[in-house]
């Protein structure tokens, strides 16, 4: 059996069960090759129940665009390896899509834009992966919606 560390982000991700509609997301997009990549990558990757508790026609007319669908998930990676430990400070961190997602420590836990971190520091040979309880969507992105 390979030890979770050895794993890159996908396989960690397949390997821990809890993130079945993020991989389907990430080979939807075309995300699936970079993620195994050299890296390093910080995933904030929401749960299966996140996506399951997201607004049903907000993901349906994401998940139906290519281009919106990388754009959610890539505002997810950070090109970098951050452990819990380094999350504890208020700040913005850059996202691959080059957006700003705002960390924000509140007591036990912390904040990633509306998501909270609820599994941090699972490690995977090219980053580390936090697990979220949201699926972090960009105001800008919705308003798109509404028009």
């Amino acid at each position: 059996m390979v030890e979770i560390n050895q794993m890159d982000i996908v396989g960690t991700l397949e390997h821990d069960g809890a993130f079945s509609n993020l991989l389907r997301a990430i080979r939807d997009a075309g995300l699936e090759e970079t993620l195994k990549g050299a890296g390093p990558f910080t995933v904030f990757a929401p749960e299966d129940t996140a996506f399951e508790s997201a607004p049903a026609g907000a993901m349906r007319w994401i998940m139906d665009d290519t281009t919106r669908l990388r754009q959610v998930l890539t505002h997810h990676v950070v090109k970098d390896r951050l452990m819990a430990k380094d999350l504890k400070t208020e700040r913005p961190l850059r996202a691959v899509d080059g957006s700003d997602l705002q960390i924000r420590p509140l007591g036990a836990h912390t904040r990633v834009g509306e998501a909270t971190i609820v599994r941090p520091d699972i490690v995977a040979k090219n980053g580390v992966i936090h697990a979220i309880d949201r699926v972090v969507i960009e105001p800008q992105l919705m308003a798109q919606r509404q028009k």
